[in-house]
């Protein structure tokens, strides 16, 4: 009887003993965060054993291979594998398609992985690719650099304890041989700055154009009852590509005008005597609190620039409200309602963009206006929020007004600067500045947890705006004036609806998937048609 008791004793140790050694995400997430990538390779390779379509565990383990300069095909087959079971339970990190990029290079597939870079820039924004080195991996891909060594030996990952169980460490083999046709791969040399930002510009453009057509080939494949339905957005997608092509033409063109000769340049600084420069300020927002409330009374039916304009509405009222009730915010205007003179309803602030409209949003809430919202208009004409988001890609770029700053002057090589109070330039043919982060015509669908007339209350909101986490709560007024709490971003139809399966679960019974075109909402089973013509 005491054998057997130390038999099972000793036992249960060995099996504790070895259960204590297999590998457990936070060891290998530990050993990632430490740079160990080695020992973080093998264990993500063992989880990868139990659990083969995580894709958290692909990602990382893709990662592992580039990081160590190993095996660029199996590092490509994973990060690849990440993005297809990539969900709205186990989502992979943003930079994945940065590491997806460097495999291809890594791999010799130097043309797909320009273009992932591009796109990795157009997801990321710009100081974000600069802190990737993006350019710099473009330039090498350009010149057909940075694929590993063809004749690399075969090896195999290692952990620094004896490995036992070899079928969860996958070897590593011989990359293929890559060959480069270097006479076929355009080299770029070292771009200055403002040529390399209006070139980078124009590329945005041109895809941007692009892939607006590519969408309107798909629509045109549907079969004749829906390709019906989808007319009116095949039709606002032509004016849409047609206005991002010319804004690439128009930056191809200036960046040309950068690449000047020495002789042209000397001829220039000779010929030039007097030179006379306007730094101007574009004005896209009018908000601000101030710390002493204006006592001026607040404005009733003020003229409305032309155009698309957000505006945050604070309250309606009927009798005349003193300015000290706003705490600060200013503007504040009313007007007047036009199916009853007797009511004013007051607004805050005046934006051309909708990220700035909602920054400012925040801010009027914390003065203690909870049921403030935001208000789209066209001119002085409400409009819905998908015709808003419509709007605003023509113009977000075009200011309310645009301000002298200061004059720079140069006479015979003398430079003076003189200052101005800041004053309204009418300058109709100046371009419009240019942003990188203009909205692209993608398919993609959301999850709308509820819709109703009214406003929800301030909790239920805070509570929405917690479950959404760092998908993002979106609260937008639809065509028929009702309110909408919709949620995330889901590149696959199935991805959403897990997700909105999961709300239903938890008590959220009225929610389910839709799905948007652009910032316009379609009907679904459209969207799903095009999303299977697109694969």
């Amino acid at each position: 009887m005491t054998n057997n008791f130390f038999t099972t004793v000793l036992f249960l140790l060995i099996c504790f003993q070895v259960a204590g050694q297999r590998a457990t995400r936070q060891s290998a997430q530990e050993a990632f965060n430490r740079g160990d990538y080695r020992k973080a390779y093998s264990e993500f390779s063992e989880l990868l054993e139990v659990y083969s379509r995580d894709p958290l565990y692909k990602y990382y383990a893709s990662v592992c291979l580039i990081k160590l300069e190993q095996d660029p095909e199996q590092a490509e087959r994973l990060i690849k594998e990440a993005f297809e079971n990539n969900s709205a339970a186990r989502v992979i990190p943003s930079d994945a398609t940065f590491y997806l990029a460097r495999a291809l290079q890594m791999n010799g597939n130097f043309t797909e992985a320009i273009a992932v870079y591009q796109r990795f820039a157009g997801q990321a924004g710009r100081r974000a690719a600069r802190d990737f080195g993006v350019q710099a991996y473009v330039q090498q891909c350009s010149r057909g650099e940075g694929a590993l060594a063809k004749t690399q030996p075969e090896t195999q990952i290692a952990t620094e304890c004896e490995i036992t169980n070899t079928a969860a460490v996958p070897l590593f083999i011989t990359p293929p041989e890559v060959v480069v046709a270097q006479e076929t791969i355009p080299i770029l040399e070292p771009l200055a700055g403002d040529y390399s930002d209006m070139l980078d510009k124009a590329l945005y453009f041109q895809f941007s154009a692009d892939s607006i057509r590519q969408v309107n080939a798909a629509i045109d494949n549907l079969p004749n009852d829906q390709r019906a339905e989808a007319r009116t957005i095949r039709a606002e997608n032509e004016r849409l590509a047609a206005s991002y092509q010319n804004s690439a033409n128009e930056m191809f063109a200036a960046a040309q005008k950068l690449i000047v000769s020495p002789a042209e340049e000397v001829k220039t600084q000779t010929e030039e005597i007097v030179t006379v420069s306007v730094e101007t300020q574009d004005i896209y927002y009018y908000f601000e609190i101030l710390e002493n409330p204006s006592s001026e009374a607040v404005q009733i039916d003020p003229d409305i620039p032309e155009g698309l304009n957000y505006r945050i509405q604070i309250a309606v009222f009927r009798n005349p409200v003193v300015p000290a009730f706003f705490k600060g915010i200013t503007p504040v205007y009313g007007v007047t309602n036009a199916n009853n003179p007797e009511l004013k309803t007051y607004y805050a602030g005046m934006f051309r963009r909708l990220s700035d409209a909602r920054a400012a949003l925040e801010k009027v809430k914390n003065k203690g206006f909870n049921d403030s919202f935001i208000a789209f208009f066209s001119g002085d004409i409400a409009v819905s929020a998908n015709r808003a988001a419509a709007l605003e890609q023509e113009w977000r770029t075009r200011p309310f007004e645009r301000l002298a700053i200061n004059s720079t002057i140069t006479l015979d090589n003398q430079t003076s600067v003189v200052t101005h109070t800041p004053v309204a330039v009418v300058d109709d043919n100046s371009p419009a500045p240019v942003t990188a982060d203009a909205l692209l015509p993608t398919l993609f669908f959301r999850v709308e947890v509820m819709r109703g007339a009214r406003a929800a209350a301030p909790a239920v909101v805070e509570s929405l705006k917690t479950l959404a986490g760092n998908r993002g709560l979106d609260i937008i007024t639809t065509d028929d004036r009702m309110i909408a709490y919709i949620i995330g971003n889901f590149i696959t139809y199935n991805s959403a609806a897990e997700y909105a399966d999961l709300l239903v679960r938890n008590g959220y019974r009225d929610t389910k998937v839709i799905a948007w075109l652009a910032n316009r909402e379609i009907p679904l089973e459209t969207a799903r048609q095009l999303f299977d013509s697109l694969e």
